[in-house]
């Protein structure tokens, strides 16, 4: 792979062919006899042994260095072509006697030397070229150097350029060819290790402001040897006036995006080069089919833009291609194309919830919990100097010791982290305004054909772990009051959760029937490292739930002593049926912000016609994030349904009650099943099936 290079830079590569030789090692004996095939070099008109621009009608060279002399413009040392340290330069300007090398590095060590040009930063505004003209975007710049190594060491040298303003202030980054990328790349001879040369060379525009120019050798040796043999030969860094094209400034998505927003829109800046860019040569073209974008102007950019109607499918791959002419011209003359995949998403159709089995929390105030709920933690040795007051800016004080209702405003500002203020203690640079990660959004949390950005309004519960001190971690519980859900089937529960995974913390939610007497799971969220897998990779629930970790929550029995240090301590389904767990263990990814900020829905199978279901939510973790909810609902959604399956005309069509996510699946047999989606029926109410004699059966899936 060849190093990627900045955007508005064209780069070209001459390499020269291998060669045979006869084996000599560094430094001994150096006679040796080749056969050459010579190279042929484009992209640079070479003049004399000077560098130009093609067609440029105003060029200055800033630095030309052959290391032909007994000293250079980089101070550094240099070795004779004789020496047989490389295959011969055989590129256009050829090596001469000596190329550059870059001294004694640490010996066994990855070590680098730099070397700044003499009279370095150089003025750009020299040689009839102004600042109007660099401002203006219209001063290109072309660094040309040779590069080779020494044998397999891959020791490199690199030409960097940093742009700087009239206060000598940096310009964007540097600008570099060769390196390490580059010089890996180099051939070898045919019969011996000895690396070949090749040119590197990078064209692009000055930046707008720049007026200095600050140019060093950068020479990197890797662990093995003592010399840093990064060698170069024929520097030149050039500037010149010419014509700057109109070219695409930046695309959304970019090229080859993933996990692209399902309402994401087109865009594509295009910026005005010497000439001005003609609208009417902007085509604009969404996966094959021309669009009609929005067309906007500010400044030297144009921003075309489309956005397709509704969602974009979920993983669904698309194509958009922007064309415009590059010279101001009415007929599009250059075209750009760019690629993206959709994020995974899943549209949840939810009804109305149940009514009496939903909770906001708005009508409940900070600190307690709604009318019927009830909170519990277990006892992890509280530390002595956390804040033993409410004071809900403080994560360490007693308003957390528990799940707790909290305003979502207070993400939104800062913290009091470890009772650090509260103990008149220096609190870190970014602690406070940590937890504004609480309310990262998810871009892809759709309901009901709305994306869900805001999982939190209002107020919500929130129970913690981050930022507390405890010499066991923390245990806390919250329980709901029981719903009655008599009459209804087919009921899910559906909640936004704010949950983050650390390495050492479980998020559990589950449910009863009976008041608490028995527990039932419905999700075990943990860190995916954590989750046990049988050798077939399936989960193995028992071995996840029962391994003993140092960095897991523990807690003070009263009987037992201390308690913990594996999941299964904080769950409340029986332990004997904790091998039966797998389906509802679900993998997360530690410290991921947003990953786990979901519209979370589940079904509750043996909820449906109970008259006292009860939810249960648990956080357990050493210093570990935090678990918030919020619009906790009971729901009965429709049942899945074939309607019909008509015959007729040699196909036989199965119809239902079609909803964004339900397809119909089809099998030959339901002994051993092998369930198929059939195509185009995601969504649909309806598919046509070919009547072809077989035994087939169908059934609709929904993916929760």
């Amino acid at each position: 792979m060849l190093p990627a290079r900045t955007a508005n830079s064209r780069r070209s590569v001459c390499l020269e062919p291998n060669e045979k030789l006869i084996n000599n090692p560094k430094p001994d004996t150096f006679m040796r006899k080749s056969s050459v095939i010579k190279p042929v070099c484009s992209g640079l008109a070479i003049l004399a042994g000077s560098f130009s621009f093609l067609g440029s009608a105003q060029a200055v060279t800033l630095l030309s260095e052959d290391f032909e002399g007994a000293s250079n413009l980089f101070g550094t040392p240099t070795y004779n072509y004789a020496a047989n340290y490389t295959l011969p330069n055989l590129l256009v300007p050829a090596g001469g006697l000596q190329y550059m090398t870059g001294a004694a590095g640490i010996n066994g060590s990855v070590s680098t030397n730099i070397y700044p040009a003499t009279g370095s930063p150089f003025t750009l505004a020299a040689g009839g070229i102004t600042e109007a003209q660099i401002d203006g975007g219209t001063v290109s710049y072309n660094l040309y150097a040779q590069f080779s190594t020494y044998q397999a060491q891959n020791d490199n040298g690199t030409l960097s350029v940093q742009f700087l303003d009239s206060g000598s202030s940096p310009i964007g980054s540097p600008v570099r060819i060769g390196g390490a990328a580059f010089v890996s790349a180099l051939g070898t001879g045919t019969t011996v290790p000895e690396r070949a040369w090749a040119a590197d060379t990078l064209l692009g525009v000055v930046p707008s402001g720049a007026r200095f120019a600050a140019v060093e050798i950068i020479e990197v040796k890797t662990a093995g040897g003592t010399s840093i043999d990064g060698y170069m030969d024929n520097v030149n860094i050039s500037i010149a006036v010419s014509p700057v094209p109109i070219s695409v400034s930046t695309a959304s998505p970019p090229d080859n995006a993933a996990g692209v927003h399902p309402a994401a829109a087109v865009s594509v800046v295009l910026r005005d080069g010497t000439p001005t860019l003609n609208n009417s040569s902007i085509q604009l073209s969404l996966d094959g089919s021309p669009v009609s974008p929005s067309i906007q102007k500010t400044g030297s950019d144009t921003t075309v833009t489309y956005d397709p109607p509704g969602f974009l499918p979920p993983s669904s791959v698309h194509t958009y291609k922007i064309a415009f002419n590059k010279d101001g011209g009415p007929v599009p003359n250059t075209t750009n194309q760019y690629s993206f995949t959709v994020g995974s998403y899943v549209d949840i159709i939810l009804p109305s919830p149940i009514p009496g089995a939903f909770e906001n929390f708005n009508s409940t105030p900070e600190g307690g919990v709604p009318t019927g709920w009830t909170v519990t933690n277990l006892d992890t040795q509280l530390d002595p100097t956390s804040e033993p007051f409410i004071t809900m800016t403080n994560l360490d004080s007693a308003a957390y010791t528990n799940w707790t209702v909290v305003d979502a405003a207070r993400f939104t500002s800062e913290f009091d982290t470890y009772s650090q203020l509260y103990n008149s203690l220096p609190q870190p640079p970014g602690e406070a305004t940590d937890y504004q990660r609480v309310l990262s959004v998810n871009p892809f949390n759709v309901v009901n054909g709305t994306i869900v950005t805001n999982l939190a309004t209002g107020r919500f519960a929130f129970g913690n772990s981050g930022y507390r001190l405890g010499l066991l971690g923390q245990v806390v519980y919250m329980f709901t009051k029981d719903f009655d859900v008599s009459g209804y089937t087919n009921v899910y529960l559906s909640f936004h959760s704010l949950w983050e995974q650390n390495q050492d913390s479980i998020g559990a939610v589950e449910y009863s029937v009976n008041q608490g007497a028995v527990w039932l799971p419905v999700v075990y969220m943990l860190d995916g490292p954590d989750v046990m897998t049988n050798l077939d990779g399936s989960i193995d629930a028992l071995t996840t739930l029962t391994n003993v970790y140092t960095d897991v929550a523990q807690y003070n029995d009263p009987v037992l002593g201390i308690v913990g240090g594996y999941y299964g301590a904080f769950i409340g389904v029986d332990s004997n049926l904790w091998s039966t767990l797998a389906p509802y263990i679900s993998r997360r990814v530690d410290n991921d912000t947003v990953g786990s900020k979901r519209v979370e829905i589940f079904r509750l199978p043996l909820a449906d016609n109970q008259s006292k279901v009860r939810l249960r939510f648990a956080h357990a973790g050493t210093d570990s994030w935090y678990f918030g909810v919020d619009d906790v609902g009971l729901y009965n959604l429709p049942p899945l349904k074939i309607n019909s399956i008509v015959a007729g005309g040699g196909n036989a069509t199965v119809s239902w009650n079609g909803a964004a996510g339900t397809k119909l699946q089809k099998s030959s047999s339901l002994t051993s099943p092998d369930w198929q989606d059939v195509p185009g029926s995601n969504g649909a109410s309806g598919a046509p099936q070919p009547a072809t004699g077989v035994q087939t059966y169908y059934r609709l899936v929904r993916p929760y």
